[in-house]
């Protein structure tokens, strides 16, 4: 086999070719922007998130604590995976702040009881994150399942801010494993201060991407998801229709099977 590591380039050559594509891209962005209402409202979204974060960091220049424990999850499941990491900081350390970015258009921003601040994740630009990383200076930073920004990772390296990425996943199949992809990411993965995956599969995938020298960096520490659904199990509130409806449930003999979410090629295979 060949060794493509020797042929990887050196970490700072490879973000500086990530910023000269992605600076390409910045005409073309605008342009979409302009034609496509979709693509306006997501323009759009990012301005705001910019604003709502610098704004935030203005507020607490002056805080007496060492910055606020930044999270991400960049649509609905990423974030019940955040919220769950949101809960048990909480829990540990009540006066931490804690501020939720998200990327997707389909999470609606709306109040978290825990989290001082929930915004829309700016785009991967370099003039985006030197300022901000400048400006907010969190006490981490830690994206969900196997989200990478090499722009925003590498001024939080520069500032000595960790990064963690939790509850990581991918799949076998996934390009970011295969041949110049992996290579070209390991820079970016080595800028993890801790990897944490679901499981040992998910260990030796992520070990991939990463340099030998950084290996114990990946840790099995499960998936927060299973947090989430236990959090919303034992804070379920049903309504009256529901608790009847329970209440005929628990009083018939043996086990019950309840389905929920089916469609029709489900039930032809089920019954």
């Amino acid at each position: 086999k060949t060794n493509s590591a020797r042929f990887a380039p050196p970490p700072r050559m490879g973000i500086l070719l990530y910023n000269l594509f992605m600076t390409g891209l910045w005409p073309l962005y605008r342009l979409v922007g302009l034609i496509f209402p979709k693509a306006r409202r997501f323009i759009r979204s990012r301005y705001d998130g910019y604003r709502m974060v610098r704004e935030y960091a203005r507020r607490h220049a002056n805080a007496p604590d060492n910055g606020p424990i930044w999270l991400h999850g960049s649509s609905v499941g990423e974030l019940d995976q955040a919220l769950a990491v949101l809960r048990e900081i909480k829990v540990r350390y009540p006066k931490q702040r804690v501020i939720v970015s998200v990327f997707s258009l389909s999470v609606r921003l709306r109040s978290l009881e825990d989290a001082d601040l929930m915004f829309y994740l700016p785009v991967d630009f370099f003039w985006n994150w030197r300022t901000l990383t400048r400006l907010l200076k969190p006490r981490a930073f830690v994206p969900m399942t196997w989200d990478v920004f090499p722009t925003l990772l590498f001024h939080l390296k520069r500032r000595g801010i960790p990064a963690y990425l939790c509850s990581a996943a991918l799949s076998e199949k996934s390009w970011r494993v295969r041949g110049w992809a992996r290579v070209m990411q390991r820079p970016t993965y080595n800028r993890f201060t801790g990897i944490a995956a679901v499981n040992e599969a998910n260990q030796q995938l992520f070990r991939r991407l990463i340099s030998r020298r950084f290996a114990d960096r990946v840790q099995v520490c499960g998936d927060t998801r299973y947090d989430t659904i236990l959090y919303k199990i034992r804070n379920a509130y049903p309504g009256s229709d529901d608790r009847r409806v329970l209440g005929h449930i628990k009083q018939l003999k043996g086990h019950v099977w309840i389905l929920a979410s089916t469609y029709q090629a489900d039930d032809e295979q089920i019954f």
